[in-house]
């Protein structure tokens, strides 16, 4: 309750303080230069100019990329079917079963603990090695 508005009130005055020691000036955002330069960048934006054959290449492209994630959905329900029914904790458990659970959740969590694009450039260094890849 009173941390909140201690807390806004010093964020402000950080703010403030800041603003003053960067020296920020607003009216460089309406000068002429500035009109220009967003002018430049929204015709060079829209309408969307492509090379030719562009429009074709675009959508040949995003369904690739439809296709690889539905091959990635797939590959990654055949594997996590099996191993949420090997984690499944049952009343008749034996101390085999509990291990293999205790094994599979372990990797599992060492698995989720690296960043996707980690595994990304992993993978990609095991399929495609050298300087090609």
């Amino acid at each position: 309750p009173v941390i909140l508005p201690a807390t806004v009130i010093g964020g402000l005055i950080l703010a403030a303080l800041s603003w003053q020691r960067l020296g920020i000036d607003l009216t460089t955002l309406v000068n002429q230069r500035t009109r220009g330069l967003v002018g430049d960048l929204a015709d060079s934006v829209w309408p969307p100019r492509l090379a030719s054959g562009g429009w074709g290449r675009l959508v040949t492209s995003a369904a690739e990329t439809v296709q690889l994630s539905l091959i990635a959905i797939s590959f990654a329900t055949l594997v996590a079917a099996p191993l949420a029914f090997a984690c499944a904790r049952r009343d008749d458990d034996s101390a085999p079963r509990r291990w293999i659970r205790f094994a599979i959740r372990v990797a599992m969590v060492a698995v989720r603990s690296i960043p996707p694009p980690i595994w990304a450039l992993v993978l990609l260094f095991m399929l495609f090695p050298g300087p090609g890849g």
